[in-house]
């Protein structure tokens, strides 16, 4: 953990650390755990809680979670902002309830959640929830984000956050979480019901 004495519930607080290494010591963690980050800023932005993504430089692995909540959930204009539809999309089924124990650390997200969100599955089980929730017009082969609209979201970001500078690596990893396969598997599927089913 970078930040171990964060790991005591401290009154409100919410805190979770994605075992990522930093830049080319990462071979894939970014990309196994990128669905878990995006469910966790947005769970608690939705909450209107702030919610600070940080780490040990401050310019390429939060750089890289900021930019695929960006792509997803914000209109891609000055001032950021949450797209309208951002509010009604149900991330309830990834909490954990306040008299259930079953919660990964102290993230607010339940551990069964977690579990399901990482890896490529997890990917998945997210970008159908996303697609189908707040773009059912797009064709179900038009990825999320392309190269282009990710190029977009980085000069946005560094608007309020000049030192932001992904690798090129990190980039490609951004690419490949939005841009291979389509989200259509029988897996994905019986997760994203399980995973509502779970909620109620």
């Amino acid at each position: 953990m970078e930040y171990p004495e964060m790991l005591q519930r401290s009154g409100s607080k919410f805190y979770l650390q994605l075992p990522v290494k930093e830049g080319k010591r990462d071979r894939s963690e970014l990309e196994r755990w990128l669905a878990v980050g995006i469910v966790f800023v947005a769970v608690h932005a939705q909450r209107d809680r702030r919610v600070l993504i940080h780490c040990a430089q401050g310019k390429d692995r939060s750089v890289a979670v900021a930019m695929a909540v960006v792509v997803l959930f914000c209109e891609l204009k000055l001032p950021l902002r949450w797209r309208n539809e951002f509010c009604q999309l149900d991330l309830q089924r990834f909490e954990t309830s306040t008299d259930n124990d079953d919660c990964y650390g102290i993230s607010g997200l339940s551990k069964q959640s977690v579990d399901r969100l990482v890896g490529r599955e997890g990917r998945d089980v997210l970008l159908l929830l996303v697609r189908s929730e707040l773009f059912p017009e797009l064709a179900v082969d038009t990825p999320l984000a392309t190269k282009e609209s990710l190029r977009l979201v980085l000069l946005l970001i560094q608007q309020d956050r000049e030192k932001a500078d992904p690798t090129r690596t990190t980039m490609q990893k951004l690419n490949r979480f939005f841009m291979s396969t389509s989200y259509e598997s029988y897996n994905t599927l019986a997760s994203l019901r399980s995973l509502s089913m779970s909620s109620s």
